[in-house]
This record gives C-alpha cells, structure tokens and sequence, in this order.
C-alpha cells in the first residue's frame, strides 16, 4: 500500500476537478438555476450509495467490534482475504497508540510534529495563493478581458478538461516520480505562466496592440491549470496524512484543512479588490511571486516521502534519518 498511496491520495483532488468540469459544461448550457439543481443531484447520488459503505476497521476496532472489523476488512480487501494477520497488526498499533496516548499541546510539542504542521499548513497556504481558485472562478471573466477569439463558455471547458487530464498524469507519475521534483516543477511553471499573464495584460492596460497575441491568456491559463494539478493540486492533500504522526493526525489535518478552505474564500473574495488596487497585471505578477515562493518551500522545507512508511518518514522529520 504505501507503493501506490500517492495515487489513491491523489483520488481527492481528481474528484474535485471531475465536479469542477462537470459545472463547467452544465453552465455552457444551462440556465443558474438548472445548474443548482444539476449539483444537487450528484450529492443525494453520492448519499444513497454511501450507505452500503462499511466502516472502517480502525474504528470498529476501537469500539472493541472486532468481529464487524473483520468482515469490514473482507469487504474492503475482498472475501477471499486473510484478515487474520492486518487485523492483529491494526490492533497492536491501537495498542501501542494508548499505552503511549499524551495530551495534544505535548505531542505537538516534539520536533517531528512540529515539521510535520509546519509541512502540513504550508503547503494548503501554497496552494491557494498560488491564485488556483481565481484562475477556476474568474477565468470567463480573465479571457473575456484578455479579449480571446474563442468563446469564454469553451476556454472554461477546456480550462477543466485539463484540470482532469493532468490529475490523471499525476495519479501515474505521483508514485514514481516523488512528491518535491513534481511539486518543483508545478511551482516552477505557474510562476512563469502567471507571468506570462501579467506581462500580456500590462501591455494591454497601456494600449499596446495585443491583437495577434489572442491565445496567450488561454493558453497560459491551461498550462497554468495542467501544471498546477500535478504538483500543488494533489499533493497537499496527502502530504498531511503521510507526515503527520498519528497522535496528532486527527485534529492537525482538520486544522490544515479548515486554513485551506479559508483561505480560499479570502483569496477569491479579495481578487477584485486586489485587480482594482493593483490592476490584473499587478495581481499576476503578485501571485507569481507567491509561486516562486512555493518553490522554495518545496525545496528546503517539504521533505520527499516516496516509498518511505510512516516510521521512516517520522524519522526523517525528527532528525535520526
């Protein structure tokens, strides 16, 4: 498992891309209201399906249930399964996890803990003010301004098409390649493609011709959006599971997932006000600067967990490795 765990982690984010490209398209030809109803199905869908979900054996093993444990494990594993010596390893680890149960405020308080929410809360702040969820909400309105020859209904269709092509590249490479090479390479690029950006709306906020250069707001967009969801897409989300020591799992990755969210509302609230202090170059060349910074980060700061289990990675993190 800890093989292809970059790839199941990266499940999360293609999800989230699939349903970003679904409204996309609905909203190409439908009215605001049939979109809303169009997105209320796929949650009800999502509920009804769910409920043949089995929970999960941890838990079950928690309550003391090892029994439904076990047949939760043949569910997930399939019936055929051994459950014998996973269920022994999962209870010895609970085991080992009570006999050493601390309050929060003094696990976090070792150094492996600390990198780790370090690590954690960076990357969710990387993420977002790389300016994603601008480029996905406003990028009618950035092609539309850029005066593109294509409709922008169409841009923003092909804007998520790529978000889910490129999700599925990193599904493949993620495992392979190492989580810091991609997360270099997707800071790297978006930086230079939200330079691009800027430098093509700095001419055209003072006059120049930009006529023959239609295409490059689309695609610095697209290439922005490709690159982004091999590196910074994905690899947040599961860099909390993989470095966060167990103890402290539960409320730090609810911690770093409640500042994700957050900060994507002020990023997206604040665009506007940010393109009228600033103007749309200013706001790009902002962002690319926060990019570069991303890159940096991944560098000195994110360390590679490819291939290592829990161990080596917390290891790792408190200096023995």
């Amino acid at each position: 498992m800890i093989f292809i765990s970059g790839t199941l982690s990266s499940s999360f984010q293609l999800m989230l891309c699939c349903g970003i490209l679904y409204t996309y398209a609905f909203g190409a030809v439908a009215s605001y209201y049939s979109i809303a109803i169009a997105c209320t199905i796929l949650p009800l869908i999502f509920v009804a399906v769910f409920f043949r979900a089995p929970e999960t054996p941890v838990y079950l093993l928690k309550k003391g249930l090892r029994s439904q444990a076990e047949m939760s494990l043949k569910t997930l594993r399939g019936s055929q399964y051994n459950t014998t010596r996973e269920l022994h390893s999962l209870q010895n680890e609970l085991t080992k996890q009570s006999q050493g149960q601390t309050s929060f405020a003094k696990a976090l308080n070792r150094r492996e803990a600390k990198y780790a929410l370090i690590i954690s809360l960076g990357m969710m702040v990387f993420q977002q003010f790389s300016g994603i969820n601008i480029v996905i909400f406003y990028s009618s309105k950035i092609f539309d301004a850029a005066g593109s020859t294509l409709k922008a209904e169409l841009c923003t269709i092909l804007v998520g098409l790529a978000q889910v092509v490129s999700t599925l590249v990193s599904m493949v490479l993620i495992d392979r390649a190492g989580r810091k090479i991609l997360l270099q390479v997707s800071a790297t690029s978006m930086s230079i493609c939200l330079l691009v950006l800027g430098y093509y709306f700095m001419k055209k906020d003072r006059g120049d011709d930009v006529s023959s250069m239609g295409m490059v707001p689309v695609a610095a967009v697209i290439i922005y959006i490709l690159l982004f969801a091999i590196g910074f897409g994905p690899i947040p989300w599961m860099m909390s599971g993989e470095v966060l020591p167990a103890d402290i799992k539960g409320v730090c990755t609810g911690i770093a997932v409640s500042l994700n969210w957050t900060l994507a509302f002020l990023v997206t609230f604040s665009f506007q006000m940010l393109t009228s202090t600033l103007g749309n170059s200013g706001t790009y060349f902002l962002f690319a600067g926060i990019c570069a910074c991303g890159l940096l980060f991944s560098t000195f700061v994110v360390i590679e967990t490819k291939g290592k289990s829990l161990q080596e990675i917390q290891d790792e993190l408190a200096g023995k490795a």
